[in-house]
């Protein structure tokens, strides 16, 4: 009984249905306060969603997402993704949170299939794949909603994972192997064009065929962490079709669907191709924050010297030296120790800062899909350890699955509104960067949250972003209007003034150069329009009404014709 039912398809197996049932329970629980939360309108939902025309369904629109990039990246499957639910749902953010929500649990699924096809037991493999799902990273790919990308991507690639693993299965059986091929390659076609975070893909395809087919010789005496041997997983006698020709097919169709991506993509790199600090503090904070979130860190820390990632280094190697360690001390093959270092190494390729798609030096959403290849290495590994006591290795996963439940638990509600998600933002320690300043302040201003606000301009006197603050080279106009503003709403109309007078004398001298944003320069009309409303100055008045309509017609007009691709 126990034999077929090993052999049997994962979809047929009805324990394995009773874990998934568990793994949807529990991922469901721990989300599920965040389906009700508002759209983030001052970090990008605000141009994804709300103030987005081209969510309507139609052809034209579509066409448009093929055909042109969206915001620098080319990401046409989260828009038409989108456009499906703007048309279910309008504006009620319910619906797009029940949607993210629902895709991070199919990943999760997914990921759990694929970690019993590489030979895991059942309880070993749920619990992973709830490592995974339940780690507070992923709160920000999850509640988020122009993070969509992140769970289309990775169920996406999830799922042309899972579907190369069994065509490999299927070598005796080419018409199979050849359907199985061609899914795994057209899902990874879809996970590239969801966001580039898996441009790794092909290589893993390949890198995975390499260690599949090395365990069909002498190699599948030993004890490795990679229960892959065709003859002992599916009953079927070995075939003449090698393993890596069948990664072929799916490479071809991922590295076109690359190349589609990099023609439409017109990111760049900025300095970070130079500062060789942050791919190499990258290459280790992602597996190692996988492991365990100590930092949450929806808006990334600024690296700018070598100083600033000695510990992640080192504790980078003490980590990799320990599971090397073990790895040999289990007579794990050289080989298969240095595929799965090439599977990790190359899943951490996009968020080296070395590529086109992003310029960040890290933050959590760019570990969605990088975490589960890190998961499954290392369960892999300790499954082999010759563990004293069977059920120690369950319960103190099962007590880490506990933690990271709790702390997804507590860190949701700082993704509420935009003003808690500020105000956790400027708690943290470290110097914000300019886009947390910008969100900041555009978020404050538009919820009248002056306390906030008032923090928010402290902490700019007090650690200023190294790039500045909407403008380059970076101006005070921000603060000195914060100031302003600040002093308007506490009554202090004539200091008020006297600041405005300042900004606008600055703006004259240096013209172009002193760049004021178009949200900072309604606060000011508005401002002084009220100012001499209360001084009795009529011709100020007009005067100010006038450019604050200006302003308001050039704003509403940037957001209503708001084009693809730019």
């Amino acid at each position: 009984m126990t034999t077929t039912t090993a052999h049997q398809p994962f979809w047929q197996r009805w324990h394995d249905w009773q874990w998934c049932a568990i793994i949807a329970l529990v991922v469901l629980a721990a989300f599920a306060v965040g389906y009700n939360y508002a759209f983030m309108m001052d970090w990008d939902d605000a141009t994804f969603v709300v103030n987005n025309q081209h969510l309507e369904w139609n052809w034209a629109n579509l066409r448009d997402y093929f055909t042109h990039p969206f915001l620098e990246l080319y990401t046409p499957v989260p828009m038409v993704s989108l456009m499906i639910d703007h048309a279910l749902f309008g504006l009620n953010p319910i619906g797009y949170h029940l949607h993210n929500i629902l895709l991070h649990l199919a990943c999760a699924l997914l990921l759990y299939a694929i970690l019993r096809e590489l030979g895991l037991n059942r309880g070993i493999a749920t619990i992973g794949a709830l490592l995974w799902a339940l780690s507070p990273q992923k709160v920000e790919s999850v509640i988020w909603i122009a993070e969509r990308k992140d769970v289309d991507c990775g169920l996406f690639a999830f799922a042309s994972f899972l579907c190369f693993q069994h065509a490999l299965k299927r070598l005796d059986t080419p018409c199979k192997c050849l359907l199985l091929q061609l899914a795994a390659g057209l899902l990874g076609m879809l996970s590239i064009w969801s966001k580039p975070a898996t441009v790794a893909l092909p290589g893993v395809f390949i890198v995975y065929a390499i260690l599949y087919g090395g365990r069909t010789g002498r190699a599948a005496a030993k004890p490795v962490p990679f229960h892959l041997s065709p003859t002992k997983e599916t009953g079927h006698s070995p075939s003449h079709l090698s393993p890596l020709t069948s990664a072929l097919f799916p490479c071809f169709l991922t590295l076109l669907a690359i190349a589609v991506s990099q023609h439409f993509t017109q990111t760049g790199v900025g300095h970070l191709e130079k500062l060789w600090a942050i791919p190499l503090h990258n290459l280790f904070w992602y597996p190692l924050s996988a492991l365990y979130p100590w930092c949450l860190n929806p808006i990334h820390v600024p690296i700018r010297a070598w100083h600033d990632i000695w510990g992640v280094i080192v504790a980078g190697v003490l980590a990799t030296g320990g599971l090397l360690a073990l790895a040999r001390w289990r007579k794990i093959p050289w080989r298969t120790i240095l595929c799965a270092a090439l599977i990790i190494g190359g899943a951490t390729v996009p968020v080296l800062g070395l590529l086109r798609y992003t310029d960040y030096t890290h933050c959590d959403r760019y570990n969605y899909c990088v975490s589960a290849v890190v998961w499954a290495v290392v369960l892999l590994l300790l499954n082999q350890l010759p563990w004293r006591k069977t059920w120690w290795l369950p319960t103190a996963l099962t007590l880490l699955v506990g933690v990271f439940f709790l702390r997804t638990w507590c860190y949701l509600p700082y993704w509420e509104t935009s003003d808690t998600f500020v105000a956790y933002i400027f708690l943290q320690p470290g110097v914000p960067n300019r886009k947390s300043y910008q969100m900041g302040i555009n978020a404050t201003l538009r919820t009248k949250n002056f306390p906030l606000l008032a923090v928010i301009r402290e902490r700019m006197r007090t650690q200023p972003p190294p790039e500045g603050i909407y403008s380059t080279p970076p101006e005070d106009a921000p603060g000195r209007i914060l100031d302003a503003h600040l002093a308007c709403v506490s009554e202090n109309l004539m200091d008020a003034q006297q600041i405005y007078q300042g900004v606008q004398q600055r703006s004259l001298a240096l013209r172009e150069k002193y760049v004021i944003p178009t949200e900072l320069t309604q606060i000011m009309y508005r401002d002084l329009y009220h100012i001499h409303q209360q001084l009795g100055n009529l011709d100020a008045v007009q005067f100010y009404l006038k450019q604050l309509e200006k302003v308001n017609e050039y704003h509403s007009r940037q957001n209503a014709d708001f084009p693809i691709g730019e």
